[in-house]
């Protein structure tokens, strides 16, 4: 009984073991990773997908050492192997390697060794699976980045990453752009440290645009950024957002466009200044006809005055002599006319004009000077109409530069409107402002002449051959007369259809001792002769 025990015993484990390694061999097969068992770097065994991959038949491979499957490259694979077979080691060990196939195809494979027991002695376990298309792609990409590493290197634009507040990257080009001593002085810092004051909200918002818009670039922009030395440059920025390691971040590329702006600017006032010297070369030209007009009407008047004399008829034929009288007369006030506007613009541009502000009841300073010329305007034929929506408005002004103003405008109003046409003078209560308009059923002024038609210089026909005289400073006066108050005026026309010219007065009152509030009354020296000299310019 006790024999029968015994082999049926030994039949049992048998039994076991063929069951065991039937389990395995199935398991082995079945699997796709590559096996291999080895024993002193000799192949006991290899899955059919390690024959597959590899090439060779298991047969084969039995009579081969596992080093002649290996890249020359990893030898030391087998040294840390024979290592772990020795030591039996029975923790996994992770490897990387090249290995050669039949066809001499070098591939790549994520090896796991571990140490197995192979009838009482160690063994080696070899697990495998192919990460060639793995290793292929980590080339490629090491590659690219290395291009892109040097691209960026040469490139000559700053290259910065920020997150939503911090620089996380700069390149050297970045770098020398902010006159940074080296890397560590721009990243970490807060955008706020870069970017200008004035274009740090216009950033933040730029930021924030790219964060919300992944990989989609933002519009070009122009702002100012801080350099280290304290200086300021132009830069032209483009931005866009990407997505590393679960963290957005956008990648700005900062462009200096320093030379591009001074060439622009340069540009820009060299036109300016060719504009300039074209509309002085204009003045100069108009101004000597200005000069010579007036003269010559004189000396010819004063022909006429000698003739006259020298015929005999001079005290008897008065009417003819007051004629000349009348034309020297206008003629001289209109030579007055053009020194005063020629001192006066002098006196602007060096800034020694004296301003005598006091306090007057506006809205009767302008009816006054208006209607001190309504029987002037309706002699030529032209209605006059005067309309206010207040009675009075105490305000700090100086009269003499508001009657100024007005005459010349009523005086261009006149020069350009004709008989049957009206115009209106108008004031209007604005509370903090005060607003006073000249309007016309004139000629009106082209919308390129409206651009600058209060320059220095600049008369609306610049040719000698206009209807209607001036030297183009008057309106010019006007605006520094208005601007002196703190004020400003503006034009609205339409050719063909008149013109209106507005301008806007700040209501302040002066008070004198803190306590008592004075109104002037604008009582005027001359004031015919002022009218005469305004209007020297209009011929019937």
């Amino acid at each position: 009984m006790e024999f029968v025990s015994i082999f049926k015993g030994e039949k049992n484990i048998e039994e076991a073991l063929n069951e065991s390694e039937l389990k395995f061999k199935s398991l082995t097969e079945a699997t796709s990773s590559y096996i291999l068992i080895c024993s002193e770097n000799k192949i006991l065994y290899a899955n059919p997908a390690a024959e597959k991959f590899i090439g060779y038949s298991l047969i084969e491979l039995q009579k081969m050492n596992v080093k002649d499957l290996v890249h020359p490259d990893f030898k030391h694979f087998f040294l840390e192997c024979t290592l772990t077979q020795k030591k039996a080691v029975l923790s996994p060990e992770v490897y990387e390697i090249k290995v050669i196939t039949k066809y001499k195809e070098t591939k790549w494979v994520n090896a796991t060794a571990t140490a197995i027991k192979i009838n009482n002695e160690y063994g080696i376990l070899i697990t495998a699976f192919d990460i060639t298309d793995k290793k292929i792609a980590e080339e490629k990409l090491l590659e690219n980045e290395k291009k892109y590493k040097n691209l960026i290197k040469l490139l000559p634009d700053g290259i910065f990453i920020f997150d939503e507040e911090k620089c996380l990257y700069v390149n050297e080009a970045g770098i020398k752009m902010l006159a940074a001593e080296n890397y560590e002085h721009i990243v970490g810092k807060n955008y706020t440290e870069i970017i200008h004051s004035d274009y740090q909200n216009l950033f933040k918002e730029i930021i924030n645009y790219s964060i919300k818009n992944i990989l989609i670039p933002s519009p070009l922009t122009e702002i100012k950024i801080k350099c280290c030395n304290g200086n300021f440059i132009d830069v032209e920025i483009r931005c866009v957002s990407f997505t590393l390691n679960g963290k957005t971040e956008v990648l700005s590329i900062f462009r200096d466009i320093t030379l591009r702006k001074t060439a622009i600017e340069i540009e820009k006032l060299l036109k300016q200044a060719l504009e300039h010297d074209k509309l002085v070369t204009e003045f100069f030209s108009n101004m000597s006809h200005e000069l010579r007009t007036p003269i010559n009407v004189i000396i010819s008047a004063l022909q006429m005055c000698d003739l006259m004399y020298k015929n005999g008829t001079i005290f008897t034929n008065t009417e003819k002599l007051k004629k000349y009288f009348s034309i020297m007369r206008q003629n001289c006030y209109r030579l007055i006319k053009l020194t005063n506007n020629i001192i006066d613009i002098t006196k602007m541009e060096s800034g020694y004009v004296n301003m005598n502000f006091k306090n007057y009841n506006i809205v009767e300073l302008i009816e006054d000077i208006t209607f001190s010329v309504s029987d002037y305007i309706e002699n030529k034929g032209i209605n006059l109409i005067f309309d206010t929506n207040i009675e009075e408005k105490i305000i700090a002004c100086d009269a003499d530069k508001i009657e100024r103003i007005m005459l010349n405008l009523l005086s261009n109003a006149i020069k350009f409107t004709d008989i049957g046409g009206t115009i209106t003078v108008k004031i209007e209560d604005n509370k903090d402002n005060i607003l006073i308009s000249v309007e016309d059923t004139g000629i009106g002024i082209s919308e390129d002449k409206q651009k600058i038609i209060f320059e220095r210089f600049v008369q609306a026909d610049m040719s000698l051959s206009r209807p209607s005289e001036g030297s183009g400073i008057g309106l010019s006066l006007v605006k520094s007369l208005v601007e002196l108050h703190g004020g400003k005026i503006y034009l609205n026309s339409t050719l063909g259809k008149g013109s209106k010219f507005t301008f806007e007065l700040p209501c302040i009152i002066l008070t004198e001792n803190d306590t008592n509030l004075k109104v002037n009354k604008y009582m005027p020296n001359n004031k015919v002769e002022r009218i005469n000299i305004e209007f020297s310019d209009i011929y019937s």
